[in-house]
C-alpha cells in the first residue's frame, strides 16, 4: 500500500480545510437568510417590467405565497367544510371574484386563501356551514396536493376537496420529478420528509435531495439557468413583438418552456399519485372532485396533436375507478377568450362561472336531508 504523503495531512493543511468548510457554511447561511428574508418581505407589489426582475420577483412571491397558505391553514381555528386546491389557476378567480364584490379587499392574491363568493353562493343552495379555505399555491402538481393532503391535513379533515387541474400539473419541464417541484422544495427538509419510496424512488433522487438542502446555490441552480435564460431571450424579441410587461405573452413564454418534452413525456407518475389522492380522500372519508379547468386555445395551442385527448381521458378513468367527481369543463361553450387574465388563468367574470359549476358539483356530491344539505355528517 502506498504511503499517504505526512504533508497532506499536516496541522496546516487541517487548518485550511477546516476553514474553507466554515467559510462554506458561513456562506451558505447568509445566503439562505438572505433569501428567506426578501421572500418574506411583502412590499413589492409592482409588476416588474424587466424579464431578469420578473423571474426573481416571481419566484420570491411564490415561496411565500407556499409558505402562507401551508401555515394559514394550520392555524385555522377550525377546519374548513370545503377545501379548494390545485395551482395558480386555482388561486387567480377565486381572489378576482371576492375583490370585484369587495373593491376595499386589500390582501394580495398569493396571500388570499378564501372564497367569500363560493361561500354565498352554496349557502344560497342550502349548504349548512359551508366554510371555504383556498390550499391552492402557485406551480402545484398533482403529487404536491397528495403531499398536502396525506400529510397536512389533520382531523378533521374538509367534507368535501376540490381540485382544479391543466396539463401543467401533470407535467412540467422545469420540475422533472416529485421531488423537485416547488412545493416540494419549500416545504420538505431534512426533518420532515415524506414517504422516501413515493417521493425519491431511485438514488439519484436521493442524492439530489440531499445535496439541494445542504447546498443554496445547488438548490436553486435550475431557477438561476430559467432567469438567465429568460434573461437572454429578452435580447432574441423582436421589435415587432409586445413588450413583456403583457401578461399574456409573459404567460405564453412560460408555457412553451413548461411544455417543453410534454409530448413524449409519460404522465404515469403524477397519475399514480392522482390515484392515490382519490385512496387517501376516501380513508378520510372526504369527497374529491376533480375540475377539468378551461383553458384559452393559445395555450391549448401550445400542446401536441392529441395529447389533450389522452390527458382528459387518464384523468376521466382514475376518477371513475376510484369513486371521485370529475367535473369537465374544457369544451364549455360558457368560457369565453374574455373571461381570462391571460393564456391560463380565468380573470372575475370568467371566475364567477368556476363558482357556479363548483357550487353546482358540491351539492350534487354531498347527501340531501330534508331539502337542504347536510355537511355535519361529513365533517
Amino acid at each position: 500500500m502506498k504511503d499517504v504523503n505526512p504533508s497532506l495531512i499536516s496541522p496546516k493543511n487541517a487548518s485550511a480545510a477546516i476553514c474553507a468548510v466554515a467559510i462554506f457554511l458561513g456562506l451558505n447561511f447568509a445566503l439562505v437568510r438572505i433569501y428567506h428574508l426578501a421572500r418574506d418581505w411583502q412590499g413589492v407589489a409592482v409588476w416588474p417590467t424587466d424579464k431578469w426582475c420578473a423571474a426573481l420577483h416571481i419566484k420570491l412571491w411564490d415561496e411565500a405565497a407556499i409558505d402562507t397558505t401551508i401555515k394559514g391553514f394550520q392555524t385555522l381555528p377550525a377546519a374548513p367544510r370545503i377545501l379548494l386546491t390545485g395551482s395558480s389557476t386555482m388561486m387567480l378567480p377565486f381572489w378576482k371574484v371576492d375583490k370585484d364584490s369587495n373593491p376595499n379587499l386589500d390582501t394580495k392574491m398569493l396571500l388570499y386563501h378564501h372564497s367569500y363568493t363560493l361561500q354565498h353562493r352554496l349557502e344560497e343552495l342550502g349548504v349548512e356551514r359551508p366554510t371555504v379555505y383556498n390550499l391552492a399555491t402557485p406551480l402545484q402538481m398533482i403529487s404536491d396536493t397528495y403531499l398536502y393532503v396525506r400529510y397536512f391535513i389533520g382531523a378533521p379533515p374538509p367534507a368535501i376537496i376540490v381540485l382544479g387541474v391543466t396539463p401543467r400539473d401533470f407535467y412540467d419541464h422545469d420540475f422533472q420529478s416529485p421531488s423537485k417541484t416547488l412545493n416540494f422544495s419549500c416545504r420538505i427538509g431534512l426533518t420532515n420528509c415524506p414517504s422516501a419510496r413515493l417521493f425519491l424512488p431511485n438514488w439519484q433522487d436521493k442524492a439530489d435531495f440531499l445535496i439541494s438542502r445542504l447546498c443554496f446555490v445547488y438548490d436553486k441552480r435550475s431557477f438561476m439557468l430559467n432567469a438567465i435564460e429568460a434573461r437572454m431571450a429578452k435580447y432574441g424579441r423582436e421589435k415587432a413583438e409586445m413588450p413583456v410587461t403583457d401578461r399574456t405573452l409573459f404567460s405564453i413564454d412560460q408555457y412553451k418552456r413548461r411544455y417543453r418534452g410534454i409530448g413524449e413525456a409519460s404522465l404515469s407518475t403524477q397519475s399514480e399519485f392522482l390515484k392515490r389522492l382519490a385512496i387517501v380522500c376516501r380513508q378520510k372519508h372526504s369527497k374529491l372532485i376533480v375540475v377539468n379547468m378551461p383553458i384559452p386555445r393559445p395555450n391549448r395551442a401550445l400542446l401536441p396533436a392529441k395529447f389533450y385527448d389522452h390527458y382528459r381521458d387518464l384523468i376521466r378513468n382514475v376518477t371513475a375507478e376510484q369513486g371521485a367527481t370529475f367535473v369537465d369543463l374544457a369544451d364549455c361553450p360558457e368560457f369565453i377568450a374574455a373571461d381570462f387574465d391571460d393564456s391560463i388563468h380565468l380573470n372575475a367574470s370568467g371566475g364567477k362561472k368556476l363558482i357556479r359549476h363548483i357550487a353546482d358539483a358540491v351539492c350534487h356530491a354531498i347527501s340531501f336531508t330534508a331539502g337542504c344539505i347536510d355537511l355535519q355528517s361529513s365533517g
